[in-house]
């Protein structure tokens, strides 16, 4: 026999019976005997007979279309096989796919929850430096808040104490120029004004506020002798009548005058007016008229560069008219005085 060539039919694991194995057998065995003695096939005569060579092609093909069937077969099954896995992993990546969907919303919501978290928290931040930032501050104002509360209590327990202002924002007040001109009246000497008040309120428990100095004594006597004048003048204009009185005396060898105004006004009120002491060079009447003349011709023009007496000026002769009486001695220069002044009447 010639040479025999195995066939291998892949991907087939049925394993075949006798009867069948028997028949590929033959069929083999045909095929080589007509491959490999080709030369010694016997002429036409001595051929197989075509009924019989009918008989193998169908079995032949027979056995062709079973192969084929069974590799379609296979086929079918491996494809039917390969859908079901292809539908079971795409059905899987389906579920995998909303899986991940519902994950990433879920992780969508926790990220927009913790963004907004973090917005709150760095809101908290802000307002937690805030609030440090004040506390601080409060911290850095503190010394200084104590300070000024322990000088504002001890200025309220200061205020508390009686006290008296020599001095508001530097002006004397007007009570206290009374003060001293009540005491320059009463003999006190400017140098000793100040000390006579820190003896008195000391006594009193009274703290002092405040400095007055001699030039400023001198200032207020000399303005409270302005005043004096000014006072005079409307006291005399407003009065009906005045009575006059005065006298004279000898002071190592230099001759003084005294004079005072008696004013009565238009209710009937009584008003002592005094209109100082000044020096005469003698002591004769027409002297001491003269003296009266001047004096109240110094004080209406002091009166009149005044605020008042430059609307209403103050004449000296209308005082004179207004004098309805004097109060004298007898002595003979007052006689001659009051004469003179009777003809300055008429």
């Amino acid at each position: 026999m010639g040479r025999t060539t195995k066939q291998y039919i892949f991907g087939s694991k049925k394993r075949r019976s006798a009867a069948r194995i028997s028949q590929f057998a033959e069929v083999r065995d045909a095929y080589n005997a007509s491959v490999s003695n080709k030369e010694n096939i016997p002429p036409p005569q001595a051929r197989v007979p075509i009924q019989k060579m009918e008989t193998t092609e169908s079995h032949n093909h027979t056995v062709l279309v079973e192969k084929r069937y069974r590799n379609e077969k296979k086929r079918s099954t491996r494809a039917k096989k390969s859908l079901t896995k292809s539908r079971d992993q795409v059905k899987m990546q389906s579920i995998l796919v909303e899986k991940a969907l519902h994950s990433a919303k879920e992780m969508n919501s926790s990220l927009e929850s913790l963004i907004n978290e973090v917005e709150v928290l760095k809101v908290t931040v802000r307002l937690i430096r805030k609030q440090n930032h004040q506390l601080s501050m409060q911290v850095a104002r503190f010394p200084k808040q104590k300070e000024g509360a322990i000088s504002r209590a001890a200025a309220k327990e200061q205020d508390a104490r009686p006290h008296l202002n020599l001095k508001e924002n530097g002006v004397i007040p007007d009570q206290i120029q009374d003060l001293i001109l009540h005491l320059v009246a009463e003999g006190v000497g400017r140098m000793h004004i100040e000390p006579v008040i820190m003896v008195v309120i000391e006594t009193l428990g009274i703290e002092r506020v405040g400095h007055i100095s001699p030039r400023s004594i001198s200032r207020i006597i000399l303005e409270g002798g302005i005043a004096g004048d000014l006072l005079v003048v409307e006291k005399m204009t407003a009065a009906n009548s005045l009575t006059y009185s005065g006298d004279g005396m000898t002071h190592k060898k230099i001759n003084l005058e005294g004079r005072h105004m008696n004013a009565i006004n238009e209710e009937g009120n009584r008003t002592r007016l005094f209109l100082g002491v000044t020096s005469a060079p003698n002591h004769k009447s027409e002297t001491q008229l003269e003296g009266l003349q001047n004096c109240l011709q110094d004080i209406c023009s002091t009166y009149n560069e005044s605020p008042k007496g430059i609307i209403n000026k103050a004449d000296p002769r209308e005082m004179i008219v207004k004098v309805r009486g004097t109060n004298t001695d007898h002595a003979a220069d007052q006689k001659k005085l009051v004469k003179l002044l009777q003809q300055l009447w008429e």
